[in-house]
């Protein structure tokens, strides 16, 4: 599409949704039409409960550009919804072929433009949008040019510079939050295959506050970017605890695969959740009164099951890794405030911390206990709160991870239920992992990535999750590989090397996506793993402090007659939705031009509570929820970003 497009994408034919909503359209948007704005709120509202945010920055009076992200067919509606007065709306050309839409989108005024327009005809277009605007009208535009297939902000066109330095009028931001998932956005692959979830179905709008004419389009991707980052984290605060949303899976894929262990061993979601549950209980007369746990399991079911029972107990995990010196050992159970230590021997040896072992305590639950967890899997959440207490708060702490050893020096990151909860949200929706996956794990939850991407992500999505076999090597983990049909892989580009020579293309068959992150990918290392293996590594980006995941190459996607570029060569890829990135210059700290290098800031839900000892929660959109990543980068035009080496 040129560069100067901005227009709505169009379904293929014209089912009556479509009629019916060019009626709407006409009601929204008829300049003046104060009777049709007062009938359209209440129809938007048997659909959508609308949540509207600082809607005030908009001007009461003279115009305006409204520039907001592309999520679904019925974004025009929901920002015409949100709003006093009438928005005029850039539209698809090949809408005003068909005669009914064709007369009511000129009858409201609609502006024609596409993507094979002839530069006189794209002239026309956004000279008429500024008349518009100088003539006091809002006008409303969808700068990605099309609706995003995966709910990631895309790159804008920079026909909206054209049109507002023409008009000289201010440029507001507008995010559209939760939209994704609604029945007219591409969630699940089409628009309008599913039926809704719930009605109405909740989203919300948010105006940023307004730009100067002459900001660039990056500048307004920015903004908005932010915009939909604080969104994000207003949003997060109402997410469950991490044991409540586990359960909650769990009642859900109750008979479906969850784990397969070490051992070879499939664990049900019913299962699985019952020796959880019956593990907390255990443990809950067994734990001293310090609301952190330490955990000194390298990986394994015993592993996957104290994460489990320590969420649902409310308690903090702190992964203790084997290699730690006896004074790092020492060091943190004090800064942590232990008391207990869960191993798999039992003896830990770290003074003043009591040991226990996890596989004796597995081994030696009562009947009673595993028969009084069955039931609290399948109880209501009171019956849990009564069995375990209160069910902790979600900015409360989960885990204390270290930062990796190459980062420079080691730091102990707390990482709340929210933190984690918002990552996997984000990953799920343009991972699109589900029930159907089988993904297989092969980093312990010992570090932010193991916890969040190899734990949590598949055991809330329904997803089976494949542990590595016991003692075994890189020829045994292809072959577990092969014989439960993986479809997703999470590993270091260490791992990726060292499996290269044990892995074949019938062990890899099945996979849809490989991720890789924890350090930089070599690109010897992903052109052997996509022209030996058939396979393609897509590299991600992150840090502890983030929860971990920031960014993340993924494949393409061709869905609605479009295609959506997810992975650039040379980048880490786009921000997760609800994730904002800046980069800065090193002197001034002033934004940097695209593609120009500077310091990685990021923010959004994912963000840790804090460092160890300095732990506070901020209020959504507070402006200290940028994270200085400490690394170099640059973002280029379209929302990828490039990371260059350390500060």
């Amino acid at each position: 599409m040129p560069p100067t497009a901005l227009a709505l994408d169009l379904p293929g034919g014209w089912p009556w949704w479509l009629i019916a909503a060019a009626f709407v359209a006409f009601l929204i948007a008829r300049p003046g039409g104060v009777v049709a704005r007062t009938l359209l709120r209440p129809l938007v509202r048997l659909v959508y409960d609308l949540r509207v945010i600082d809607s005030e920055r908009v001007p009461r009076r003279g115009g305006a550009l409204l520039v907001a992200n592309h999520v679904s067919y019925a974004d025009a509606f929901l920002l015409g919804a949100a709003l006093e007065r009438p928005v005029r709306y850039l539209m698809h050309r090949s809408f005003f072929a068909n005669p009914l839409v064709g007369f009511l989108a000129r009858w409201v005024g609609a502006i024609p433009v596409a993507g094979g327009d002839t530069p006189e005809e794209r002239e026309r277009a956004l000279g008429a949008a500024a008349d518009s605007l100088r003539a006091g009208d809002l006008v409303g535009i969808f700068a990605e040019g099309r609706i995003t297939r995966t709910g990631s902000l895309l790159g804008f066109r920079r026909g909206l510079e054209q049109i507002a330095r023409a008009a000289q009028v201010p440029i507001v931001p507008v995010a559209l939050d939760e939209v994704w998932g609604s029945i007219f956005s591409f969630a699940g692959g089409r628009a309008l295959a599913r039926l809704p979830r719930q009605l109405p179905f909740r989203v919300g709008l948010s105006f940023g506050a307004p730009l100067p004419f002459d900001a660039p389009s990056h500048r307004v991707r920015d903004a908005l970017q932010e915009l939909l980052a604080v969104s994000a984290e207003r949003r997060a605060q109402r997410l469950s605890d991490l044991g409540t949303a586990w359960l909650d899976t769990a009642r859900r894929h109750a008979e479906r695969p969850a784990l397969c262990d070490e051992r070879g061993a499939e664990w049900t979601y019913a299962r699985l959740a019952s020796e959880s549950l019956a593990l907390a209980l255990d443990l809950r007369t067994q734990l001293g009164a310090a609301p952190r746990v330490g955990l000194e399991l390298e990986g394994g079911r015993a592993a996957w099951l104290a994460h489990l029972a320590l969420a649902l107990l409310g308690r903090s995990v702190v992964p203790f890794d084997r290699d730690d010196t006896p004074g790092a050992r020492a060091e943190l159970a004090r800064a942590t405030g232990l008391d207990t230590l869960l191993c798999a021997d039992g003896t830990a040896g770290i003074p003043g911390v009591r040991s226990l072992d996890v596989e004796a305590r597995l081994a030696a639950l009562a009947a009673t206990t595993r028969s009084a967890a069955a039931r609290l899997a399948r109880g209501s959440r009171r019956a849990l709160e009564r069995a375990l207490g209160p069910r902790p708060e979600v900015g409360a702490a989960l885990a204390v991870v270290r930062t990796h050893p190459l980062a420079g020096e080691r730091r102990a990151i707390v990482l709340a239920h929210r933190s984690v909860a918002a990552n996997v949200r984000a990953l799920a929706q343009i991972a699109e992992i589900g029930a159907r996956d089988v993904v297989l794990a092969a980093l312990p939850p010992t570090q932010a990535y193991g916890v969040t991407v190899c734990l949590w992500t598949p055991l809330l999505c329904g997803a089976c999750t494949v542990l590595p076999p016991a003692g075994g090597g890189a020829e045994a983990l292809a072959r577990r590989a092969r014989e439960r049909r993986v479809t997703g892989l999470v590993a270091t580009p260490a791992m990726y090397r060292d499996w290269l020579a044990a892995f074949r293309r019938e062990d890899l068959s099945a996979v849809r996506l490989a991720i890789s992150g924890g350090a930089r990918l070599d690109p010897e290392v992903g052109r052997a793993w996509r022209d030996e293996l058939g396979c393609t590594l897509h590299e991600g980006y992150g840090l502890s402090e983030m929860g971990p995941v920031v960014a993340v190459n993924l494949p393409d996607v061709r869905r609605g007659g479009a295609t959506q570029e997810n992975r650039r060569e040379g980048t880490v890829g786009r921000a997760l939705p609800g994730t904002a990135v800046r980069v800065v210059r090193a002197a001034d700290g002033a934004l940097a031009e695209p593609d120009e290098v500077g310091r990685v800031l990021v923010r959004g839900p994912g963000r840790m509570r804090g460092t160890l000892g300095a732990e506070r929660e901020l209020e959504p959109g507070d402006a200290a929820g940028w994270v200085d990543t400490g690394d170099l980068g640059a973002l280029d035009r379209d929302g990828f970003l490039r990371i260059t080496g350390r500060a």
